[in-house]
């Protein structure tokens, strides 16, 4: 499972930058792993920041694809509450796309998709949660991770500090 981008979000940023511009989107998602957060698109492509870490969101328009390079914050508030299943993602359609799934799969495998360490200064670097998304998720009772929560985060999050593992 992958953090899904909301696309009516990421269209609402891109019609801001490009007003004039017909704009559309496709499916992108967060995938986590080793090296950090990457975007990925339904051809299982995927980029990680660039050296001013700034990711691209690819839209199309009349006449072909374009890209707009986005900050780790900008991303972030992208995001959306969905998971999704990479497979779900990713189109399945000969050799290419299926080495591009398990590209990303494999990247991906044993990694918490709600660690966003890499793509924005809005983490803890404690417990290495995105905390606006890690209160929300918390707060919804989303997830049962919170023995993986730092005390500071766990006071934070949930309103008091989780006992320490013994």
């Amino acid at each position: 499972m992958v953090r899904a981008l909301d696309q009516e979000k990421v269209l609402t940023f891109l019609k801001a930058k490009f007003p004039e511009l017909p704009v559309s989107v496709d499916k992108y998602a967060i995938a986590v792993g080793e090296k950090g957060a990457a975007i990925v698109g339904t051809e299982g492509v995927g980029y990680f920041a660039d050296e001013n870490g700034k990711y691209p969101i690819h839209f199309q328009l009349d006449w072909g694809w374009q890209y707009l390079d986005v900050s780790g914050d900008e991303l972030a508030s992208l995001l959306s509450r969905e998971t999704i299943d990479l497979a779900d993602l990713v189109r399945v359609f000969g050799d290419r796309l299926d080495n591009n799934f398990y590209l990303w799969y494999n990247y991906t495998e044993g990694h918490n998709q709600t660690i966003l360490d890499t793509m924005t200064e809005d983490w803890c670097a404690s417990c290495q949660y995105l905390l606006p998304i890690a209160v929300d998720d918390f707060r919804r009772d989303d997830t049962d991770e919170t023995e993986n929560l730092c005390v500071e985060c766990a006071d934070r999050i949930l309103g008091y500090a989780s006992p320490p593992k013994l």
